[in-house]
């Protein structure tokens, strides 16, 4: 059995498409912009009410948003 792949399984992102998804994916979790998560985040002042799952999420997309 053979296996086709008819899209690439990895796609560059310039550093403005980057930001971008990481910008709509903050706003998709949390409903705030992308750079306030990050200004929270970087002062140590996320709310509570903030899903832990949401937050680790949006940990592993940083590189897109730095």
């Amino acid at each position: 059995m053979s296996i086709t792949v008819e899209t690439p399984l990895a796609t560059e992102l310039t550093p403005e498409e980057g930001s971008a998804l990481f910008d709509r994916a903050a706003r998709e979790e949390l409903g705030v912009e992308g750079s306030e998560f990050l200004r929270r985040l970087d002062e140590g002042s996320v709310p509570r009410e903030w899903s832990e799952d949401a937050i680790c999420r949006l940990e592993i997309l940083l590189p897109f948003a730095r």
